[in-house]
């Protein structure tokens, strides 16, 4: 098999109710050139007898796993070491999330063609345990706009975000001591370090919330490292730009 273009990673822990359906808006997509690493995370209801099963049908699945629970982080590190080391694009993808059919085309297009850009997301709506809308998330989608407002606004869904190697090579691993929140901190150590990131104002991505995801088992934590996130964001969002009125001044 030749090289696919997108690799995706997923890590789950207990995620038999949904990751078919994830599985399956995958499996689903107009743009068939990509593979799915699964990372079973010390799974003990039947998530990895799903797996085992979907990847025996599909080629372009397939999966590890933890005998013990290592986190989410520590998933999606273990995950995209595994992925195909000559795909350009990748992606992590939640184990409860849907994907529409067209995002993945989208996403990589997008990507083709505005090569100032490193990461790609879009715009979602939130869906309950049942798939029904039930609201949106309210994010940026111009790349000044996404970046001025993030220590106020995460305009980055993690799971509806295509991103080239060269930055997850460069921002890896997720932070292990943000269990909930390392998508956030990525994003952030992104910007910092320079990269650059949009969203497609169109609804290719479905978010679930129901009550196992960890934004409704976790408030306080979340609430606590986003703070500690943020305040970080600032900083160094402050001294780059101190930094870089100084070089011009100089080259005045």
């Amino acid at each position: 098999m030749s090289d696919p273009r997108i690799s995706i990673y997923m890590p789950v822990y207990n995620g038999e109710k949904y990751i078919v359906e994830a599985l399956r808006s995958l499996q689903s997509q107009t743009m068939e050139d990509f593979e799915v690493v699964i990372v079973n995370d010390g799974s003990t209801d039947g998530t990895l007898k799903i797996v085992e099963e979907f990847c025996a049908k599909d080629s372009r699945f397939r999966f590890a796993s933890f005998e013990k629970n290592r986190g989410a982080a520590a998933g999606r590190n273990a995950g995209w070491k595994l992925c195909n080391p000559n795909s350009p694009y990748l992606m992590d993808h939640d184990c409860d999330d849907i994907s529409l059919p067209v995002k993945l085309e989208r996403l990589m297009k997008y990507l083709d063609e505005h090569s100032d850009i490193d990461g790609v997301g879009c715009f979602a709506d939130y869906i309950d345990a049942g798939g029904k809308i039930i609201g949106a998330p309210q994010i940026h989608w111009h790349p000044r706009k996404i970046r001025r407002t993030f220590a106020r606004v995460n305009s980055m869904i993690n799971s509806a975000t295509l991103i080239r190697r060269k930055m997850l090579e460069k921002i890896t691993p997720f932070d292990t001591i943000y269990p909930s929140t390392d998508d956030y901190d990525f994003w952030a150590r992104a910007l910092i370090s320079g990269f650059e990131l949009a969203n497609i104002p169109e609804v290719l991505h479905q978010i679930r919330i129901h009550p196992e995801t960890i934004g409704s088992t976790r408030k306080k934590e979340i609430k606590e490292h986003v703070d500690i996130i943020a305040k970080y964001y600032r900083k160094e969002s402050r001294r780059l730009l101190w930094n870089k009125l100084l070089r011009r001044t100089s080259a005045r």
